[in-house]
């Protein structure tokens, strides 16, 4: 268990992590995301600039997921605005503007069946199949 003093020194740590980075402008103008009915998203840390952090996989438990991330500064790379990263996409990268939150869905979408294996593909296409028909 932290003590006090460890505690009181990694909050005044994350405050001033806050501030460095505008978390409270950027907490107003960063959009909802709606994604599909069977993604799984896990939240991850923000990293080394980056303002908000996820993975995207279809099969949980495969180690086989797309990164996404928000860089809002241009501290990661140029985009000329804040933007999204997708990791990987056709071998390389994606970016998009924070806004076209549809380029990023659709982004992610050809991402994970890049990431995710064939097999695995099928067998949730198919079972999809099933439970269409047991309607």
């Amino acid at each position: 268990m932290n003590n006090f003093k460890d505690t009181f020194e990694t909050m005044r740590t994350s405050e001033e992590h806050m501030k460095a980075l505008d978390y409270e402008k950027w907490h107003k103008q960063i959009p909802y995301i709606s994604f599909p009915a069977g993604w799984k998203v896990k939240i991850d840390f923000p990293r080394t600039g980056a303002m908000v952090r996820f993975r995207v996989c279809l099969v949980p438990n495969l180690e086989e997921d797309v990164s996404i991330y928000l860089d809002c500064d241009e501290i990661l790379g140029m985009y000329g605005g804040p933007y999204w990263e997708v990791y990987p996409h056709r071998g390389d990268t994606f970016r998009c503007g924070m806004n076209e939150t549809d380029r990023l869905i659709e982004a992610i979408a050809e991402s994970l069946v890049e990431v995710t294996p064939r097999n695995e593909i099928l067998k949730m296409k198919l079972d999809n199949m099933l439970e269409k028909d047991e309607h």
